[in-house]
């Protein structure tokens, strides 16, 4: 299945034994649905985890996973009506038939993920010319071994460095077609098998690692889920499609790359050991920002919300919050009042909602003193007021909203994309 190109495929597919005639409609921007026809009402509105099929009439299978309900139509004339159920469909595993949840346990999954290899910058094909008549040209295949590190305390990961390639002769001129392919494996450590929702909550983290580094999109091109098992047995290899929507198109990595680097093994395992701990321990933070970078058509303001919401996470998760509890704080601005008369007890009453929240102009101070290029108060709080200045002016914004609000939200987003990733360079301790 490319999932470049729209595609519709026929099938059978089976609920608790039963089949039902339906189709795949895939889509690359809106992702792939399942539409069953005459479901029985019982289902109607049912989502389901886990659900085999047998697709196009081919020997293989295939199981489908994370189906959620969409919509039910009728159709038809005076001789009879029809009814269609159609499910969003998150993955596709194929090769085999899976009924139990229970059995989508593995000890790796390997994800082909584009520019990865333009990433790791390893060429492993070396041609020599040679201008001697009587000595052929040469080529000369490199063979890299496994690269090995450490990310948690449940993972270990592997990268691989392999050629596939295509010999001919039948035009008789002699052809050699080679391809380099780099998978970044998750390991479980000590053989342990995993559910497959951890290793893709994990691919997500990683996957997103590369895309900030890189400045580019990131998708995975290929995904093999293994399943070790002993001798004489032979591994179990299952193919797995994603089927998330696409918002942008994958990109090779050009000349414009965010950070330059150049790979180290080392310095790349405590970099991605870092990530992995900052990411797991503030999730919102990375969410919101990495929402921007895989959602390009949002406008300016959406975009400078994103980053804002992202800030207010990450305050959340690293300050210490002096707010007090709904019941102190109304106990104790009670006292206060009854300790008052006349206009004085108006004009604080004023008050009572702003009195116990931080504002947004010391939560951001806070979050920027921590960058060495803002730890000056002259340079850090014009900067904080003119972000919070464009967000007042978005909260109190007309339905009519100005070109000069949009031109100074895309502006601040911009501003705020750049902090927010030195946030994140400060948080995992990368290179100063």
């Amino acid at each position: 299945m490319k999932l470049t190109e729209p595609f519709t495929k026929t099938g059978e597919f089976f609920i608790e034994g039963e089949g039902y005639r339906g189709s795949f409609s895939y889509d690359p921007f809106k992702g792939l649905f399942l539409i069953l026809k005459d479901l029985p009402f019982k289902y109607d509105h049912q989502g389901f985890s886990i659900l085999t099929g047998i697709v196009d009439g081919e020997p293989y299978s295939c199981t489908l996973l994370n189906l959620f309900p969409q919509e039910s139509m009728f159709s038809g004339n005076r001789d009879g009506l029809t009814r269609t159920s159609t499910f969003s469909v998150e993955a596709v595993l194929g090769d085999k038939q899976i009924t139990d949840e229970k059995e989508l346990v593995f000890n790796k999954i390997r994800f082909a993920y584009s520019n990865f290899r333009e990433w790791l910058n390893k060429p492993t094909v070396f041609a020599t010319l040679n201008y001697d008549d009587e000595k052929d040209d040469s080529i000369l295949l490199k063979k890299f071994p496994d690269i090995t590190g450490s990310l948690n305390d449940s993972f270990d990961f592997e990268i691989e460095i392999r050629n596939t390639g295509s010999y001919g002769n039948t035009t008789g001129d002699f052809d050699i077609s080679l391809e380099q392919y780099v998978t970044f494996g998750l390991v479980s450590k000590d053989g342990k098998l995993f559910p497959i929702g951890e290793y893709l909550k994990m691919n997500k983290i990683i996957k997103n690692f590369f895309m900030f580094l890189q400045g580019r999109y990131v998708v995975e091109e290929s995904i093999f889920c293994h399943k070790e098992k002993e001798e004489p047995f032979p591994d179990d290899i299952l193919p797995l499609i994603l089927f998330s929507r696409r918002f942008k198109q994958a990109k090779k990595l050009g000349v414009g790359e965010k950070f330059s680097y150049q790979y180290n093994p080392f310095i790349f395992e405590r970099i991605l050991q870092n990530w992995v701990k900052k990411y797991e321990e503030m999730p919102d933070f990375f969410d919101k920002f990495f929402e921007n970078c895989i959602k390009e058509n949002l406008s300016p303001i959406n975009k400078f919300e994103n980053l804002y919401q992202s800030l207010m996470f990450y305050y959340n998760y690293n300050f210490e919050k002096t707010r007090m509890s709904d019941e102190d704080y109304t106990s104790f601005f009670n006292n206060l009042l009854n300790k008052l008369e006349g206009n004085e007890k108006e004009f604080v009453e004023r008050f009572r909602v702003q009195g116990n929240n931080i504002s947004a102009r010391m939560q951001l101070g806070k979050i920027f003193e921590q960058l060495e290029y803002l730890k000056d108060k002259k340079n850090r709080e014009p900067y904080v007021n003119d972000v919070v200045d464009v967000r007042n002016r978005i909260q109190h914004a007309t339905e009519n909203i100005g070109r000069d609000l949009l031109q100074d939200s895309s502006n601040m987003a911009h501003n705020l994309n750049s902090f927010t990733s030195s946030l994140i360079l400060y948080e995992i301790e990368y290179e100063k």
